[in-house]
């Protein structure tokens, strides 16, 4: 049984620059992957929503050639909008924050507010006219880790009339209606209607599509969120289901790089579940932030050889991570060795061996310079005595680690030029080393206190 294989590609942290976009559909169909879930978050040109325009928002000419080299590697697109959760982009404009469930909180939409349901609907819109002339055969609209569902007072009310899942519906219902009328079947997350009863599931059936996801590459936290229970359910409902794999982005909140043999797991475990459930097809997802307003995960064009491994693992259901990951290697620069020098893709190995780079020296802080600090000075924990040349070993060495790594920052902009914007690269490289500095720097402070005293 052979299923879809697509590749997700989440545009929140260090999207594509417009030319590296355009040259992605062509580079993905070459790695053998079938298809794109493509997550815009704000690179997409909103016309209802000019407020959500960023620096690295792309032009509709972009999105529309990025859309025509999709078609001409043969890969299918389908798009994905958040519509409930995960709506930080929209609901931290100053206008959108009435229709937050919370007040303090700018994840999540209240879906009894009046205008929610329309605001949602205009985003859909302006992506389903950027898509039109090229075909569109699905819409994702996210719906994932609703976090506050049903805690405004309007909401508890209506929870308390009827149930969460009702409340869930009674949102998403209007807006997969709104897909549907332009000639798409919908996709949504399967989190939130884990449980439900088979006859609150059929309000779905031949609407939308549940996606059930899980990045474990341990068979029982997976099976116990993805639960087969829950996936007979949808089917006895008379739903069809996708699946969601991981090839990177699931190792950490700020992870430089993909734990390639848990990701590779996590594939085959979901190639063996895809022809159990005779899935319609996987995503292989790849988180770049775990929320809009948190930091950049794991690059997506330093994780490609991961990306090779999973689709491997995923198409043939077994892999062995040295010989696949030679394999990778081999096909991405043309050899099987590429630290002592490649043959083509160079700027692709580049910028891998700049977050490689970028990782040992936050792991190296992380498991040595912090700790160590800790221990030098007992004054910390409150006993008379220090050690004085130790202390300035230790502040010396300090010093030391963060002039090594600042003029990295010059060369991991160089490894990322031309493929994601200068500024989205200096945000990244910031994001490990700046935390840590100032992190240092206080127990630094504190440190030489306390040995002059």
């Amino acid at each position: 049984m052979s299923f879809e294989r697509l590749v997700h590609l989440d545009f929140k942290g260090m999207p594509p620059s417009s030319k590296r976009l355009v040259e992605l559909p062509g580079f993905l169909a070459s790695l053998g992957v079938t298809g794109m879930l493509v997550e815009w978050e704000d690179t997409i040109p909103f016309r209802h929503f000019p407020e959500m325009k960023r620096d690295y928002t792309y032009s509709p000419k972009t999105v529309r050639d990025f859309l025509a080299a999709a078609r001409k590697a043969k890969l299918s697109v389908i798009p994905l909008v958040q519509t409930f959760g995960h709506l930080e982009s929209l609901l931290v404009i100053p206008k959108y924050r009435k229709l937050r469930e919370r007040k303090d909180d700018p994840r999540d939409l209240c879906p009894l507010h009046p205008e929610s349901g329309e605001a949602v609907g205009r985003m859909i819109d302006d992506v389903l006219k950027l898509h039109e002339e090229f075909g569109l055969s699905h819409f994702h609209l996210g719906a994932d880790e609703v976090w506050s569902l049903g805690t405004c007072a309007k909401c508890r009310r209506y929870v308390a009339e009827h149930d969460k899942a009702s409340l869930f519906l009674s949102h998403m219902n209007p807006i997969i209606d709104r897909v549907n009328a332009a000639g798409v079947r919908a996709i949504i997350w399967h989190d939130m209607a884990r449980n439900w009863p088979v006859s609150q599931l059929r309000q779905l059936a031949g609407r939308a599509d549940l996606m059930f996801w899980g990045y474990s590459p341990d068979p029982k936290p997976l099976f116990a969120f993805v639960a087969p229970q829950d996936m007979r359910r949808a089917a006895k409902a008379g739903l069809e289901s996708w699946g969601g794999s991981a090839y990177k982005g699931a190792c950490g909140v700020d992870a430089n790089r993909p734990i390639v043999a848990n990701r590779a797991e996590n594939n085959r475990l979901w190639h063996q579940t895809a022809r159990q459930y005779k899935l319609r097809g996987v995503a292989m997802t790849a988180w770049s932030r775990y929320g809009t307003l948190l930091t950049c995960s794991e690059p997506i064009e330093s994780s490609w050889d991961s990306l090779i491994v999973c689709n491997q693992a995923l198409m043939r259901g077994r892999y062995s991570v040295d010989r696949d990951l030679k394999a990778a290697w081999k096909r991405l620069y043309g050899t099987d060795s590429p630290e002592q020098g490649v043959k083509r893709n160079e700027r692709l190995w580049r910028a891998q061996e700049a977050v490689q780079q970028l990782d040992t020296w936050c792991r190296h802080f992380d498991s040595q310079t912090l700790p160590a600090g800790r221990l030098i000075c007992p004054k910390l924990w409150g006993e008379a005595r220090v050690n004085v040349f130790e202390v300035r070993k230790y502040l010396d060495g300090g010093v030391r680690s963060f002039e090594e790594i600042t003029p990295s920052l010059m060369d991991f902009r160089r490894a990322f030029r031309g493929l994601v914007i200068e500024a989205e690269a200096d945000r990244f490289w910031s994001s490990r080393v700046e935390p840590r500095r100032l992190m240092w720097r206080a127990l630094a402070d504190r440190i030489r206190k306390l040995a002059r005293e």
